[in-house]
């Protein structure tokens, strides 16, 4: 199989990247896979390896990554066409797949036709409409989470394609804990967006600081409301309770050396440091997002919050004198996730045959 695909990965133009070494084990299991990157500015083609190649779109204006991505799609030789999401990757993979009449695979890694999904911004309704009418044109449709495919049965009943349900790849890391200046650290692995909440999370631990002056809370990540949070907490009057660690290349050490992993996403299509943190045996807050109904279980293996302030707070309070319910939550957490993670040559025949499906 020659697969194309459409993505908007930046990420894909340093071939010393993560995501880079994901493909390159990807391309090992196709005859070719060209990917398109939408871009702005002057990039250069990156060979990863003999058989996966990364193509920027180079586009003056973000309108023009549709017309880039046709225009190097033509060029190229594939059997199959597949998009990192049914909006924007997905419009452009189904013109290509419709002009070369080939067939369209959809990736879907966000919980679209969540409520808050849909109420965040209008664009985000745009895109709502943009996947049901994409979706029933799919030869075959990948999702990260059980909840991403019962939201498309249900919200996409014309959809004739059966989900296929392949999560994310997860490695278990050991790693030295890294050491923090607290008797407890809460931490957050996050973008600093307004969908991940963060803002909660320090109204929430600003109140627990008066019960718990020796405890910590550390967000490691960063995005565009980083000045605000940190402004946030100094408001609280917090600074010396609470760190900013930025992006952190290596996140293992932080899980090892927490005592709460906490998330408080509006959405999430499957949750990628909830497994992460289940897999170093961290006890986990957390809204109802992602795995969370699959894989963790309220009550039974992590706690989950409706996200209002007094109900964080009430479940972090939990959390933090009950060293008893931390051992059990982390214990029954961990087991799941090690079931749940697939060795590295089970993945990739699944992820092999999530495209296989699509050929004609």
């Amino acid at each position: 199989m020659k697969l194309l695909m459409i993505s908007t990965d930046r990420g894909l133009l340093n071939p010393d990247s993560g995501v880079s070494t994901r493909m390159r084990a990807y391309g090992e299991l196709f005859d070719t896979l060209d990917v398109i990157v939408f871009v702005r500015g002057v990039h250069q083609e990156v060979a990863l390896s003999e058989r996966v190649r990364v193509y920027p779109t180079n586009s003056t204006f973000r309108i023009g990554y549709i017309f880039d991505a046709i225009r190097i799609a033509q060029a190229r030789t594939f059997s199959v066409v597949s998009a990192q999401d049914p909006f924007e990757t997905g419009f452009v993979a189904r013109c290509i797949a419709t002009k070369r009449r080939c067939p369209l695979h959809l990736q879907v890694h966000t919980d679209v036709f969540a409520t808050a999904f849909k109420q965040h911004s209008v664009l985000n309704r745009l895109r709502v409409r943009c996947a049901r009418w994409l979706l029933p044109q799919a030869q075959g449709i990948r999702v990260v989470s059980e909840r991403i495919a019962a939201s498309i049965r249900a919200q996409v009943p014309e959809c004739t394609v059966t989900p296929v349900v392949l999560p994310i790849a997860v490695n278990p890391c050991t790693a030295s804990p890294r050491v923090f200046p607290y008797a407890q650290t809460i931490l957050m692995v996050s973008r600093l967006e307004s969908e991940k909440h963060i803002h909660r999370a320090i109204d929430a631990f600003a109140r627990i600081a008066r019960t718990h002056p020796d405890a910590g809370l550390v967000i490691a990540g960063d995005g565009r409301l980083r000045a605000a949070f940190e402004k946030q907490v100094c408001s609280h009057g917090i600074g010396n309770q609470v760190q900013f660690l930025g992006t952190v290349a290596d996140v293992c050490p932080l899980y090892a050396g927490a005592d709460i992993f906490m998330q408080l996403s509006a959405y999430e299509g499957y949750g990628m440091t909830l497994v992460e943190a289940a897999l170093a045996g961290v006890p986990i807050l957390t809204t109802d997002v992602g795995v969370v109904g699959e894989l963790l279980i309220d009550g039974g293996s992590c706690l989950v919050t409706s996200g209002v302030t007094s109900d964080i707070v009430q479940k972090l309070e939990q959390l933090l004198d009950n060293e008893p319910l931390r051992l059990v939550l982390a214990g029954r957490a961990q087991e799941a996730a090690r079931a749940h993670v697939r060795s590295s040559i089970e993945y990739l025949e699944a992820y092999k045959e999530a495209f296989t499906c699509t050929e004609l």
